[in-house]
């Protein structure tokens, strides 16, 4: 079954073109989510208000986050089956080693914060792992989706009796998400949801706060004909 992946900010890459003041909200936005340095403020549309963050309070974008993903799995009905969130790895996340912090793991658990206030359980799977530290995409690591599937392990057993969505902090053309997702498919998991706080894009969206909802083909064996 193909992957329906929502993102919920345009993250615009086309500098040629004049940036309204969302754009450059959604690219900070992003920034902060990652933990990137930032100048100035921005503002995320989160339930009706207009929230203001800057840099030296960065951290609650991964609240609105959670805010935004919560209400999302509400509103397309995910939250009726038991749930249990899958975070990506950062390139530097490699099995044997231990990382309590990175920006999918922050974001997974404040999904799972926002939705325990709706009085919804959720469990987190923290399990996949790189075999070797990758190169970031965006400093020219690979985002193929068979090399990053072969370089991805998992570090448990995946829960049982749940559905499994996948959070990450950026899709760009989907091959961590489809990677990720036939790993854990390999351990009889199911998986076919996916949450991300941005989507890379090249051309100027209508609204850069709306949703974005696309299904991302599975990765097929390279013997599959």
């Amino acid at each position: 079954m193909a992957l329906t992946v929502a993102c919920f900010a345009s993250y615009l890459t086309n500098v040629t073109k004049a940036w309204r003041d969302e754009d450059h909200s959604a690219s900070m936005f992003i920034k902060a989510i990652k933990g990137k340095p930032f100048k100035g403020y921005g503002h995320v549309p989160v339930r009706g208000w207009n929230t203001r963050f800057d840099h030296n309070n960065r951290h609650v974008t991964h609240t609105f986050f959670g805010k935004m993903a919560a209400d999302h799995l509400d509103d397309v009905g995910m939250t009726m089956v038991p749930l249990c969130l899958v975070p990506l790895p950062s390139s530097d996340a490699v099995q044997g080693t231990s990382f309590t912090r990175f920006p999918a793991r922050d974001l997974a658990l404040a999904v799972q914060r926002e939705l325990a206030k709706k009085g919804e359980t959720v469990q987190i799977d923290d399990i996949l792992r790189w075999k070797m530290a990758k190169q970031p995409s965006h400093a020219g690591g690979t985002r193929d989706a068979q090399e990053l599937y072969e370089n991805l392990v998992l570090t448990a057993a995946p829960s049982e009796g749940v559905v499994h969505v996948l959070v990450d902090d950026v899709c760009t053309g989907g091959g961590h998400l489809r990677a990720a997702k036939r790993r854990l498919e390999d351990a009889d998991a199911t998986v076919d949801y996916a949450v991300c706080a941005g989507r890379t894009v090249q051309i100027q969206p209508k609204d850069a706060f709306a949703v974005i909802t696309e299904k991302l083909p599975d990765l097929e064996d390279p013997w599959d004909f």
